[in-house]
């Protein structure tokens, strides 16, 4: 009999029921960011929201264009994903025009359309890029990096190339500042 009650017992313990039961939570599967301030949107989305929001499923982070292309906020929005664990190093990240970005807001499970769209593109996983691949770019100095670009077309998400960050245009908040190599006189 107590070994009825401890196994019991232990299985409650192991159904991971925490502080929020499944149906209390919202899971995203895409993260838009659209300014550098991403920590206030997502307290206002959370505000907003009857729901805990669970950004653990989350496959894919939209930098919208004028964020990518601002180095200010681009090193916002990646020092914040960098020290959030729960965002993890293999999203897939994207920069988006407007519509792609409204998309993406008005569709939970937009993250999973960007995840099956990457898999199923010509060229395999080398036209993917990964959030950890975008953070090692910036902390290792590389003048430059292909970001895929999306653009809306016909109501959806479309690949639209790529789009060239250069240092100067996305240098990273806790990356210190490469030297010039010095040349020989």
């Amino acid at each position: 009999m107590k070994k009825i009650i401890a196994a019991l017992a232990l299985a409650l313990a192991l159904t991971g029921c925490g502080r929020r039961e499944l149906e209390d939570r919202s899971f995203p599967t895409v993260l838009v960011a659209r300014t550098g301030d991403l920590g206030a949107r997502e307290e206002e989305r959370q505000a907003a929201s009857s729901k805990y929001i669970d950004y653990g499923q989350v496959k894919a982070v939209l930098l919208g264009r004028e964020a990518a292309e601002d180095p200010a906020s681009l090193g916002e929005i990646l020092a914040y994903l960098e020290e959030h664990p729960v965002f993890a190093g293999n999203m897939l990240v994207f920069v988006a025009d407007e519509g792609v970005c409204g998309l993406a807001e008005r569709d939970e499970k937009f993250g999973l359309l960007l995840e099956d769209l990457a898999k199923n593109q010509p060229g395999g996983p080398e036209e993917r890029l990964a959030l950890k691949d975008l953070l090692n770019y910036l902390h290792n100095g590389e003048p430059s990096i292909r970001v895929p670009l999306l653009c809306e077309k016909e109501g959806e998400a479309r690949p639209g190339g790529k789009i060239e960050l250069s240092q100067e245009a996305a240098e990273a908040v806790h990356v210190p500042v490469p030297r010039k190599a010095k040349t020989g006189q």
